[in-house]
């Protein structure tokens, strides 16, 4: 947070329209929705590009703070858990998605 204040004169005279929180995962970082306060102060918009597999433990507060989502998508599910090495990560990012209703979610994949 103490870095994201040092620059937010440089960003605003940038004319930063939009960040892009990204990682790892982001939604790991302990401060990533404090961080998003003073950006939405300055009507910046917020995209989060996660994993997916905390979406729905965080959707309230995604909802919140961020405009929109855009989940790792690696493909069916046993390819999916494969790659993320994680067993049910294809069903926990099916969940998240479905978890902020009507909330603008988009998927990004390698081909």
């Amino acid at each position: 947070m103490e870095e994201l204040q040092q620059q937010l004169d440089s960003i605003e005279q940038l004319g930063t329209r939009q960040v892009v929180f990204t990682g790892g995962e982001p939604l790991m970082n302990p401060e990533l929705f404090a961080l998003c306060r003073p950006l939405r102060e300055r009507g910046i918009r917020i995209t989060l590009l996660s994993t997916g597999l905390l979406l729905e433990r965080y959707a309230s507060r995604i909802v919140e703070c961020m405009d929109d989502v855009i989940v790792s998508f690696d493909g069916p599910a046993p390819v999916h858990d494969a790659i993320r090495r994680t067993p049910d990560a294809f069903a926990m990012l099916r969940r998240g998605v479905r978890a902020p209703n009507g909330f603008p979610v988009a998927a990004r994949c390698v081909v």
